[in-house]
């Protein structure tokens, strides 16, 4: 685990010709550790998850945010998991994940997706066949 030199992820979303989510990541474990509190922590994983949809009202979001910090607050389990839903700046929410465990995540992460997809598009989410 961490047995590479760099890991270096760069996001970019914008829509309407703007920047709603810029994200940069290094993680370097042979020169940081990735276990101190001001990285990982005791946590292994991350994952982050981003539904984006221009044309939907800002009190909309509000509601989706809401929803989804909800389902986050019950997932959560400090000591194994925890979850965390941000707004972006526009027409988006962000989904964020810190495990012991990634199944914890690939399990839990898609439950997120149904919840946004219904909510904002009225339909169900399916599944790739290969995303348990």
């Amino acid at each position: 685990m961490f047995a590479y030199d760099l890991l270096q992820l760069k996001t970019w979303i914008s829509a309407q010709g703007q920047p709603i989510a810029i994200e940069h990541m290094r993680i370097e474990p042979a020169r940081r550790s990735i276990f101190s509190l001001a990285r990982l922590g005791p946590y292994a994983y991350f994952s982050t998850f981003y539904i984006c949809r221009v044309g939907i009202e800002s009190s909309r979001w509000l509601k989706l945010e809401k929803l989804l910090g909800e389902l986050a607050a019950q997932l959560s389990q400090p000591s194994r998991t925890v979850w965390g839903v941000s707004p972006l700046r526009a027409h988006g929410v962000v989904v964020r994940a810190l495990s012991v465990s990634g199944r914890e995540i690939t399990r839990h992460l898609p439950e997120f997706w149904r919840v946004a997809k219904l909510f904002l598009y009225d339909r169900e989410a399916v599944l790739p066949r290969k995303v348990y």
